[in-house]
């Protein structure tokens, strides 16, 4: 499971950081997002408040999640 979202967090880094349509301040706030939310997850997992296994779809692969997570939207202003 580790190595399955560990994997995942990493391609949607690079997605983020390679996507021409965000200036340099949405990459830097969709990055800092998504550190925030696995800190939160990590916080909470070790005190033993969830499982592992809710950890939505980070475990599946998909060919493109940062698509669907484009579209919740930031706009590029």
């Amino acid at each position: 499971m580790t190595d399955a979202l560990s994997r995942r967090i990493d391609l949607l880094q690079q997605q983020i950081e390679l996507d021409s349509t965000l200036n340099t301040n949405n990459k830097k706030r969709y990055l800092r997002g998504l550190a925030d939310l696995l800190f939160g997850f990590n916080k909470t997992w070790q005190a033993r408040a969830i499982s592992a296994a809710l950890a939505p779809g980070w475990s599946t692969p998909s060919p493109r999640p940062w698509n669907s997570i484009r579209r919740a939207g930031v706009s590029n202003r």
